[in-house]
């Protein structure tokens, strides 16, 4: 009976250590195709599951993918009685998403200075600046692309228009005075953009704009932007004209010349590239091939072919093409 029941025992025990072999053996083997797996989306979205599955945070850690990763810890590591205690994580990048995450709890600044990665710090104090609303916080961020979009944030969430003169970069700032035009809609802030592109489709977001508004901005610059976003608001060939800038007047002409399909206003501008190029797309609009032999450029009148052949779906217009490159890919574009 004795040797029955060792029989029996010995038996289980081989068992139990077999299935336990055989769990293992399915866990790296569930790792293993993870690994395997070449789209680094699917690889990131593989290990995530198998971490979240057996609650594994060395899984976390392979991640590449920052949002796969941060929700991984998250799911893991980020309880609420983690979140008082980060130190306690050896690993550097578990040690600062933890103190992001506790951060996005309870806002405490001091937390941030913890972090090691400076874009991670940089962004951690944006986010308690922003939330804070509070641009002495976004002023002791070291990135000066994060300390400007802090600053952003802040001056939209705050409505105060003067805070955007604390933006250095000049992109940031031009578009931030920018998005002010949306609701006070003054034109003078369009004038403190230095993007010349950018400032005048600031003015033809203002509404009620007319000349006289124009009119009353001191910079020549300035003055030629708003006529040339007022003429482009009313499609006015006669506001071109008063624009002193030889290129702006020139793209004044182009806008209205193409938005009214007129080949007349194309005539206006002074550059002959810029002329040839308001003929071809002219030309392009109405499929008038005729229109391309008025392009003294040859490259610009070969586009201009080429352009209505593909559309018109006719190769035979490929042959009036000068280039040979482009009219043998004309050719090959419409058989294809």
């Amino acid at each position: 009976m004795l040797i029955k029941i060792k029989t029996i025992l010995s038996s289980l025990i081989i068992i139990i250590f077999i299935i336990s072999c055989s769990d293992l053996n399915k866990k790296q083997d569930k790792k293993s195709e993870c690994d395997n797996i070449l789209n680094k989306k699917s690889k990131a979205e593989c290990q995530y599951n198998f971490a979240i599955a057996k609650q594994n945070i060395s899984v976390c850690e392979a991640i590449e993918i920052e949002s796969y990763k941060y929700n991984c810890y998250n799911n893991i590591l980020f309880k609420k009685e983690d979140l008082t205690n980060c130190d306690k994580f050896q690993n550097t990048i578990t040690r600062d998403y933890c103190y992001e995450r506790a951060v996005s709890e309870n806002l405490n600044l001091n937390l941030c200075y913890n972090i090691q990665s400076p874009t991670k710090k940089d962004s951690c104090i944006r986010y308690v600046g922003a939330a804070k609303q509070d641009i002495n916080v976004c002023n002791t961020i070291q990135g000066s692309l994060a300390r400007d979009g802090c600053s952003n944030e802040i001056a939209h969430a705050k409505k105060d228009v003067n805070l955007c003169k604390e933006i250095q970069d000049r992109t940031t700032r031009d578009f931030c005075y920018f998005d002010f035009v949306s609701y006070k809609n003054e034109a003078n802030l369009c004038a403190e953009i230095q993007d010349n592109e950018v400032e005048t489709s600031c003015y033809s977001k203002i509404k009620d704009l007319n000349i006289e508004v124009c009119n009353r901005l001191t910079k020549i610059n300035s003055r030629d932007s708003c006529y040339s976003g007022l003429s482009a608001q009313e499609e006015n060939i006669s506001i071109c004209k008063d624009i002193q800038d030889i290129k702006k007047r020139d793209n004044c002409y182009i806008y209205i010349g193409i938005t009214k399909q007129d080949i007349a206003i194309c005539e206006k501008v002074k550059d002959s590239y810029e002329k040839d190029s308001c003929y071809m797309e002219i030309a392009v609009l109405k499929n008038d091939i005729i229109l391309c032999e008025k392009i003294e450029d040859i490259s610009v009148k070969d586009e201009c072919y080429s352009n209505i052949a593909y559309e018109i779906k006719d190769k035979n217009l490929c042959n009036m093409i000068q280039n040979k490159d482009k009219r043998i890919s004309c050719i090959s574009s419409i058989e294809s």
